[in-house]
């Protein structure tokens, strides 16, 4: 054996000093590992690592749904959920893999052009989402949890007191995973447009005051809307955009209502909740956060600031501190409510029609007074369908059933209204005479007389007039009046009109929506007494019904049409009321609807 040859047992090799491997380092593999070192205590304080979600934005990041919103109050944290939900879709760690990994693209949309620079670009690209401190026991760096004094007893102090020892959170997306250059609109206010990133992901920033609408033709798997937006239709371009790639909806916004976009979706999750429809199943998911689900939120400002909203009104507290949306002082009726005008409530000691309808289904039965209202129209025409029980039964109106008929002619009009009224007998047909009135220009016959017509050959007729309609008030302000007091609480605790809302589906989302149209007097936006009068049909068919009054006649079954001679009368009074109009002279009377100058008073 080779003298010169050490045999190391294990027992001298643990008595040999030991070797620092920086000492054998060369000048640029020392500066290499100190680029790693200093880059791995980087992502041991990743803020992605570190965030502590409260529990409605863990539900927010849980949620699958197609669309989910979070419906916030002021200052709770729901902006910081939505850029880490973005920010974890972007370096491709999020939790419940809802992303692509890589080859992702992902939409922010801001109120405003400063909104992307002083909201978006922070939130993603610059430190301080949220504050990061070193625990006392573990000495790792985790979130800064202000409210928490820590177990004393047992010796772990918590982070109440140590706010000077915090520190901002690093950026939710790293500097290393963006490729290439930031493409800025404007660079030294941090308003951007385009950031492409090394996994392939890219992200477009868009303000909703802006353009009119998103860059069309490509795909985007995350959709990201902050705040209310300033123009309206931005969504209908989300749901497009996110189409092929079966991709997500995401908004975070204190309820505003500017705009209809937002509203609808909180509509669509509220029709989604009352439904019972799973949680797993939905399509669209609310979650709301109030002032107090954020522990962050300093007591002492709680206090001051409950105190502040409360004096500007109890809406104004109610939607900065609660994240309620508050409709009462802009909508038309806002006395409206489910659980005071369901037709079917199960509550006892209710109106004994009530019960009575509970037995039947919601069907009036057949001593009830029926009548017909129609509000026409091609592009919806709305028909309501209402009943009057006996006055013994209780001083009340339901409105059972309806039609909502969308590309409406005669033909489909009669073929729906013989279905729903399957030969049962009606007092009275109500028309909005406005709509009604308003001539064909190729033929120059009413839509009224067309209906009436169309009728009378299938043999729908009703007790008052055969087969034509009543015309309906044309006293907006009036018959507004007249329906609020009907749904207005008497003195016995209910109110004159019940729906019932299992057959009224568009009667229960017209009058929910019906707002007030909002002026500015001084700089200030406020309601006026005129509602904005777009899909408001089935609701003006309710109109019409509480000015008309619909009293209770008792019905006449055996009555199943109009005799020979009752048809040969009405025509015959009709063709005088027609001649009376063609000699009619426009110049003494009336207003000229259709060609050659025809009038009608």
């Amino acid at each position: 054996m080779d003298s010169n040859f050490v045999f190391l047992t294990p027992e001298s090799v643990t008595s040999l000093p030991p070797v620092d491997p920086v000492e054998e380092m060369s000048s640029f593999e020392l500066t290499r590992y100190s680029k790693v070192l200093k880059e791995l205590e980087a992502r041991k304080i990743a803020a992605l690592n570190l965030y502590e979600p409260l529990p409605y934005q863990e539900a927010y990041h849980a949620c699958r749904a197609k669309e989910v919103i979070i419906q916030k109050a002021t200052q709770t944290g729901g902006s910081l959920a939505g850029f880490v939900e973005v920010a974890r879709a972007i370096c491709g760690v999020d939790p419940y893999l809802k992303y692509p990994k890589k080859d992702g693209i992902a939409v922010c949309l801001g109120y405003g052009e400063k909104h992307v620079g002083r909201v978006i670009h922070k939130y993603l690209f610059r430190a301080g989402a949220f504050r990061i401190i070193k625990d006392n026991v573990t000495t790792q760096w985790r979130t800064f949890r202000p409210w928490d004094p820590g177990v004393l007893i047992m010796g772990k102090p918590g982070d109440a007191g140590r706010e000077e020892e915090s520190r901002p959170a690093p950026p939710l997306i790293p500097a290393r995973f963006i490729k290439g250059k930031i493409a800025w609109e404007k660079r030294a206010e941090h308003v951007f447009s385009y950031v492409q990133f090394i996994n392939g992901w890219e992200l477009h920033a868009a303000n909703s005051a802006g353009e009119s609408s998103q860059a069309q033709g490509f795909q985007v798997d995350l959709y990201d809307i902050d705040e209310d937006l300033a123009t309206p239709h931005w969504h209908e371009e989300a749901t497009s955009r996110t189409a092929i790639r079966k991709g997500k909806i995401r908004w975070h916004a204190l309820p505003h209502s500017k705009t209809e976009d937002l509203m609808n979706m909180i509509y669509r999750a509220e029709e989604e909740e009352q439904a019972g429809v799973e949680l797993s199943k939905r399509v669209t998911v609310r979650i709301i956060a109030t002032m107090y689900d954020n522990p962050y939120y300093p007591e002492e400002s709680r206090r001051d600031n409950e105190r502040i909203w409360k004096s500007h009104g109890e809406d104004v507290f109610r939607k900065r501190a609660l994240g309620e949306i508050v409709t009462d002082t802009i909508l038309m009726y806002p006395t409206f409510n489910l659980r005071i005008h369901d037709a079917l409530r199960s509550d006892t000691g209710v109106p004994r029609a009530l019960e009575i309808l509970r037995v039947t289904d919601g069907h009036p039965p057949p001593d009830w007074t029926r009548y017909m209202v129609v509000d026409p129209g091609h592009t919806i025409c709305a028909v309501g369908f209402f009943a009057t029980p006996p006055p013994e039964l209780g001083d009340v109106r339901i409105m059972y059933d309806e039609l909502y008929l969308h590309q409406c002619d005669k033909h489909m009009f009669v073929k729906n209204v013989k279905a729903k009224i399957n030969d049962e007998p009606f007092e009275d047909f109500i028309i909005d005479m406005h709509g009604a009135n308003i001539r064909e220009l190729g033929s120059g016959i009413l839509p009224r007389r067309q209906y009436e017509q169309e009728m009378e050959k299938q043999g729908i007729v009703c007790a008052a007039r055969g087969s034509r309609f009543k015309a309906g008030s044309d006293d907006i302000k009036g018959r507004e009046e007249k329906l609020r007091e009907w749904l207005a609480l008497r003195d016995d605790g209910y109110p004159t009109f019940f729906v019932v809302k299992q057959r009224c589906p568009g009667f229960i989302k017209e009058i929910a929506r019906f707002k007030k149209k909002i002026i500015k007097i001084g700089g200030r936006e406020v309601p006026s007494d005129d509602g904005v009068r777009k899909m408001t049909h089935a609701v003006e068919a309710a109109e019409y019904s509480a000015a008309d009054g619909l009293p209770y006649v008792k019905p006449q079954h055996n009555r199943r049409g109009w005799s020979m001679i009752d048809r040969i009368l009405k025509e015959r009074k009709l063709r005088a009321q027609e001649r009376e109009m063609r000699h009619w002279d426009p110049s003494k009377s009336g207003r000229s609807l259709g060609p050659r100058g025809v009038s009608v008073a």
